[in-house]
């Protein structure tokens, strides 16, 4: 079991770091306007509905400072929903500058897929794990029953609480995963935990280098160590998948490298896997009162999601 959960983890990190190469972005929307929290794409919500739930925001943020924001797009068309989320809390600047204690409720109608997207200096309070349960048990019911404005409320409230370090009635007791599934769901929470942080990671130290071939060391180092212990110290194991992870390096090098000359050229940001981080500032103000983002943008990654 531990030979296999190695292997496995081994090879959808690989298979994971590759797709996350080719995947094409889709255009973030632009921010709520009027300085507003929520952005409604699909018409689902009432003007008064998104009213309310900036008055919302608004009112924890200033009993807190924490910033919340809603997007609702019918569908995600080019890209992936951690990528596109990831994209729009960067851009937008969801969070204090500084502090990036802002979070991002992202719905795709169409697609019956959502995702919380956590700032990092709230991810000790709003664990992957918490804002899993927030999804299950107090967003998706209320989806299901075609009611998008009390989910996202009970999503809002959920998070809060979650921030605030308080218990959560509304969320289910689970039972400790044990066994072969519970080792599963172990080993898949930390292939994306190691995906999203270690690629960006990996990429920004590639992406600033003026060689290439230092990704197919990586790879090839990284490979050889990984075939050695998989096979239970086979010297040929070591050298194929050392060969095949120093390609995989070499090519992945390249292209972060290419991305960060090119966005350092015309003056942009880097992709999120090329080492990209904070996007600008966010907007300040806006002439509804709301106070708009705070120029954060603070995401490594970290949240969950979810489907209905």
């Amino acid at each position: 079991m531990r030979r296999f959960a190695l292997w496995l983890t081994a090879t959808c990190s690989v298979l994971y770091a590759m797709g996350s190469v080719v995947t094409a972005e889709m255009k973030v929307p632009p921010k709520p306007e009027n300085g507003g929290y929520v952005r409604d794409e699909t018409s689902t919500l009432t003007t008064d509905q998104v009213q309310k739930l900036n008055e919302k925001i608004q009112g924890y943020r200033e009993r807190t400072s924490v910033q919340l924001a809603v997007l609702m797009v019918p569908t995600i068309t080019d890209d992936y929903l951690e990528n596109f989320s990831l994209n729009v809390a960067r851009t937008w600047g969801v969070g204090e500058a500084g502090k990036n204690n802002g979070a991002l409720l992202l719905i795709a109608k169409d697609d019956r897929k959502l995702r919380i997207e956590v700032g990092t200096g709230l991810e000790g309070d709003l664990t992957d794990v918490r804002a899993s349960r927030i999804i299950r048990d107090r967003i998706t019911p209320q989806f299901k029953k075609g009611d998008f404005y009390k989910g996202i409320v009970d999503g809002l409230d959920g998070m809060s609480l979650a921030i605030g370090g308080a218990p959560d009635a509304l969320l289910q007791n689970d039972s400790p995963s044990s066994g072969f599934w519970g080792n599963i769901e172990d080993i898949v929470t930390g292939i994306f935990f190691v995906g999203f942080f270690g690629i960006t990671w990996l990429g920004a130290i590639l992406g600033r280098s003026e060689r290439w071939w230092p990704g197919g060391i990586i790879g090839g180092v990284a490979g050889s160590g990984a075939g050695y212990l998989l096979a239970q110290g086979s010297v040929m194991a070591a050298v194929i998948t050392g060969g095949v992870l120093a390609a995989i390096g070499l090519a992945f090098d390249f292209l972060v490298s290419k991305n960060f000359r090119s966005a350092v050229k015309s003056g942009t940001t880097p992709s999120w896997w090329a080492g990209g981080t904070t996007i600008g500032p966010g907007s300040s103000g806006g002439s509804s009162g709301f106070g708009g983002f705070g120029g954060g943008g603070g995401f490594s990654g970290g949240g969950s999601s979810g489907s209905w």
